[in-house]
């Protein structure tokens, strides 16, 4: 018997995105949940993951790593294999998601055709963050491996007014040229390339100079950086344009 046609006068049913992306956060949260955290001396391949970096364990306070978690192999199957896992939160600690590093045995990356990292959950503009997250002063770094590097190196001190975060999402930052004196063209492009990657990852790049030396901003004008880059005169209202 041949199905009935659908009404032509029919609506759509409405997908509450919300409530989707509570779901995939929720999801989430339960595979953090049941992650062990990473211990300074212990023989897992999550920590030898980071040993063979050169980071230490006991800096990647947003790190845990899991023996058996679950992910499609080359043929669509689901397996079972170790994996490191980053808590992924807003800047404010509103947590979002996890990025999963599937491992071998031995602590190398896993040979996934789709790659050994995966994320989870809803990330919006969350990130991996380590350090003081009430700092005024923020590295940002594509990749956690970076961000736990740069821990690392940094003394300890640091950290106390510092904070430094691994971007997951749209990346928002504020470009601190407020002691600029020299600019030149390398320096120039790395910015822009910068504002361009903001720009196709959904963020948002702004920056403020201060009293910046007059033989620095006709440079920039010239050659079109402040009209790429969003300027402004202090810190706090190169924030207030990230909103």
């Amino acid at each position: 018997m041949p199905r009935p046609s659908a009404r032509a006068d029919a609506k759509p049913v409405a997908v509450d995105e919300s409530t989707d992306a509570q779901a995939r956060r929720k999801k989430a949260a339960k595979t953090w949940e049941k992650c062990r955290p990473l211990r300074q001396g212990e023989q897992s391949p999550g920590a030898a993951y980071l040993i063979k970096r050169k980071i230490a364990v006991d800096k990647a306070s947003s790190l845990r790593w899991s023996p058996r978690l679950a992910t499609p192999n080359d043929d669509g199957e689901l397996v079972k294999m170790p994996a490191l896992v980053a808590r992924i939160e807003t800047w404010d600690g509103r947590f979002r998601g996890v990025q999963r590093v599937f491992l071998d045995r031995s602590g190398e990356k896993a040979a996934l055709t789709g790659g050994a990292k995966k994320h989870q959950g809803d990330l919006g503009e969350g990130g991996v963050w380590s350090g003081n997250r009430q700092a005024r002063r923020v590295l940002l770094t594509e990749g956690v491996e970076d961000a736990l590097a740069a821990i690392t190196a940094l003394p300890s001190d640091t950290l106390e007014t510092h904070a430094v975060v691994a971007s997951a999402g749209a990346p928002r930052m504020v470009l601190d040229c407020e002691n600029l004196t020299c600019i030149n063209s390398t320096g120039r492009r790395a910015n822009l390339i910068g504002a361009r990657a903001c720009r196709q990852a959904d963020g948002k790049l702004t920056g403020y100079f201060g009293d910046i030396r007059q033989q620095c901003r006709p440079v920039m004008e010239m050659n079109g950086f402040l009209s790429v880059i969003d300027c402004q005169g202090t810190c706090e209202a190169a924030l207030d344009a990230l909103a």
